[in-house]
This record gives C-alpha cells, structure tokens and sequence, in this order.
C-alpha cells in the first residue's frame, strides 16, 4: 500500500518539514508526500535537493482558478490563511490525482516513531479519520479550541469522505480567523461537525497517534531500545507543537520542566538533533534560515513568484550536502559522545574548545542540581571531568549515573566501557560491550573491541 500525504509549509518551517519526511523514510516502506511551498526560497531549496518521495506543489499552481480561496486570502493574515488552505490542499489534490484513493493531512510539525500502518487497519471501513486532543484534566479548558486536533485529518476519495472535505473547505472559506467566536476556532472547530453530519467518520483511539503537550500527562512513556511507548501501545508519532529555536542552538521543547526527563527527554532530543543536522545542511542553500518562526499575527506578503520552468539542478558542489535518506534497517542511537547539551547548549561546546573547563563544568552542574535525573547532564559532567586527573571518581560517578538513568542510550554505555578500560577494569568494560551487542548485534566498535579480548 501506498500512503499519500499532504503537508504545506514556508521557509521557515523547512526544517520540521525535512525532519517530517526524514521519519516517513524510516517507518514507511512506501509512500508519497505532496508539500505546498507558500514561498519561493522553500519551494527553490526542495527543488534543488530532488529528495525522493516528494512532490512539490506552487502557490501559484494551487490557487489558480480558485476564486473562492483568492478571495479569503484577502482579508485574512497570513497564518489564518494557511489556516483557511488546510482543507483545499487535499481537494486540490484528490481533485487532480484519480490514482490517490486516501490523502491524509499532516501539520509540519509531526514526526513519525514507527510505522503509521495501526491508523490504517483502524481506518479500513471508514471515510473520515480524526485524532482528538484528548486533553489532559488541567487542560479541558482548552476544549474551546476544539475536540479534534487539525494536525492529522485523512479522507478517503468515496461519497463520504468527498463530501465531508468539501463541506470543511468551505465553511473555511467562509471563516477562519485565528480566534474563538461563534463556537468557531481557525479550520479545526469545525471537524466537531463532521461525525454529525457524515458517516464513516471515526475518532482514532489510538494512544500513540498525535501525542503531545496537551495530553502527554495522562500517560506512561516508556524507551524500550529504540521504540517508545505510551501505555502499552506504540508511540506512532508525536506533534511537536511550538518547538522552537530560542536561541542559536537552544530549543524549547515546549513542556513543562518536570516532564522533560526520562523516556520523554529522549525523545524531544533526537528531534533537536534532527533538526539542528538539518539546518546545518540547509545552510549553503538558505543562509538565513530558523527553526520554527512562527507566522502568527504577520500580514501576507504583498509579492507573488512563479515556479520555474524546471527545478534547478543541484550544482557538482552541492551533490554530497545532503545525506542519503533511504528506508535503514532499524538503527542504533546516534553514537555520539555528548547526546544532548554540548547540542541543546552550543555555549558548552565553546567553552570546551577553549580549554576553559570550570566555566563549562559551572554551567553543567547548575541545571544538574534542580535535575538530578538528567542522564545526559551526568554524561557530558563525565566527559568535562575525566581530562582531570584530581577528578576521575567525580567522574566515573557521572558516566555510571548516565547509565543507570538511560541504560537504552547506546553513547553511555560506551563512554562507561571506554572509562573502564582507560582504568584497567577490563572485565567491566568487556560485560558492557557485551550488553551493547545483544541490543545492537552489528556495532562495529564494541564487536572490534571483543575480538580484540578474545584474541589476548
């Protein structure tokens, strides 16, 4: 089965889009992602790096003839106009595309932890698919903003589900302002109505579909390996909802501080990763680029831009910027040494190239001390703490806290063993590359290292 989705998104979302479609590469073997580019350096960048799976929408091309959406766009700004563009993105395409039987919605800012399949077999005998907020108890007040979330909305191309997608394009057209009124909020008040007034309209019960800020606490995320869990179903994907770059470097996971640790910690941190590699990548391509600039309360830019005739070709310079992105059998953690800060906290970084250790180690232990269940704080202590000699307990300490806090991160577990060996404790360091290969059986650093042993 193919999967056919649909996303929009400008240059300033580049990188979450990116990162959406870098996890649909990994958890989906077949599948088809059309991206409505709302300006030219995005639609010029996706051209340029000929990623697969990929189709490429204009603004031009997809508001051409449509005088029911040129007209809403003038009097809306530009959020509540890409608000009101939700629902005529997969009109434009199930209009235009007979060999598309199902099209789903997704916001950017999704990012997929395996493989979407459950959403489908749920889906097999209906038109419409939903995935409510499912809000947490301190949160229902925010049910004013609507039940359902317009982050993911699916349609199937029968009578149902057309009907449906038509009747929420235009009571888009219609309204969709970036407030509550009327019992209406943006596109999403609206999908209250569809279970009324449509058949084959269901609700996704799924605990791992579309978990986030706003229903996160009535759940237990678990790691197992490289899976996370909620409850006990598979976390399918995760709405990074108002993830932004703050600073150079330094995120905002958009939760509160209690909830950032554990299971959750590591999951918000191999996104930062993501997208940090990718915004690095996309540098030579678009210098000015940000991860996660909000468009909300902005006019629409008063400038229009036609696609070329051609996508650019990607210049000989340019041919080994970007990574190959193809389906990878299951991978192991990233194998770093420093997982989280010396990324989240570039200033640490700097002043580890600098030689200036106590200052970083100040700036690691502050933050340690209010969360002392911080694996990759112990990890990064280690790593300062270890070029030490007067330090080298302080720092063994760290780098076995790190373990005992996330023994499923495979960097940990290998600065240990490397600790170990560096002390003599050659028995030690042998049982944890042991217990590296039988969660990663191919690792070629802990199988060099056994073989090395076992040939002493």
């Amino acid at each position: 089965m193919i999967y056919h989705f649909c996303t929009f998104f400008d240059h300033r979302y580049l990188t979450k889009g990116l990162a959406l479609h870098q996890s649909l590469r990994q958890h989906c073997p077949q599948f088809q992602l059309w991206i409505l580019c709302f300006d030219k350096p995005c639609y010029e960048v996706l051209a340029k790096l000929g990623l697969p799976d990929i189709r490429l929408i204009t603004q031009e091309e997809f508001e051409r003839g449509d005088e029911g959406l040129l007209k809403a766009k003038q009097i809306r700004s530009l959020a509540e106009y890409y608000f009101t563009s939700k629902p005529s993105l997969p009109w434009f395409i199930l209009n235009r595309h007979p060999e598309v039987d199902l099209i789903t919605y997704l916001d950017a800012d999704l990012f997929f932890f395996s493989s979407p399949a459950p959403i489908y077999q749920a889906m097999q005998n209906h038109s419409v698919a939903l995935v409510g907020h499912r809000f947490s108890p301190e949160l229902l007040n925010m049910q004013i903003y609507g039940l359902y979330n317009a982050g993911w909305v699916a349609f199937r191309r029968d009578s149902q589900g057309l009907a449906s997608l038509q009747w929420w394009r235009e009571r888009c057209l219609e309204w969709c302002y970036d407030r509550v009124e009327n019992d209406r909020f943006a596109d999403q008040k609206y999908l209250e109505y569809l279970p009324k007034l449509f058949p084959g309209v269901i609700a996704l019960p799924h605990k791992g579909v579309n978990l986030a800020r706003w229903n996160i606490k009535n759940y237990t995320i678990r790691q197992v390996g490289n899976q996370f869990w909620v409850d006990e179903q598979l976390l399918i994907f995760y709405h990074f909802h108002g993830v932004a770059e703050v600073e150079e470097g330094n995120y905002a996971a958009n939760l509160e501080e209690h909830q950032f640790t554990g299971a959750v910690r590591s999951m918000f941190i191999q996104y930062f990763q993501i997208l940090n590699a990718l915004k690095r990548q996309l540098a030579p391509l678009l210098p000015s680029i940000s991860t996660g600039q909000s468009v909300r309360g902005q006019d629409i830019p008063a400038t229009t831009w036609s696609s070329p005739a051609s996508p650019p070709i990607l210049s000989k310079s340019q041919e080994n910027l970007w990574p190959n992105w193809g389906p990878q059998p299951s991978p192991p953690p990233p194998q770093t040494t420093n997982i989280s800060l010396l990324l989240v906290q570039p200033a640490i970084m700097q002043l580890y190239q600098a030689n200036r250790m106590e200052e970083a180690i100040a700036m690691l232990e502050a933050p340690l001390k209010k969360q002392p269940d911080y694996a990759s704080i112990h990890n990064d202590l280690g790593v300062l703490l270890f070029g030490n000699d007067q330090r080298r307990s302080e720092a063994v300490f760290h780098f076995e806290q790190a373990v005992l806090l996330n023994p499923n991160e495979i960097g940990f577990l290998k600065n240990l063993a490397s600790v170990y060996e560096v002390l003599g404790r050659i028995g030690e360091a042998i049982q944890l590359f042991e217990t590296i290969l039988k969660r990663w059986p191919n690792d070629e650093e802990a199988l060099k290292k056994l073989s090395g042993y076992s040939v002493r």
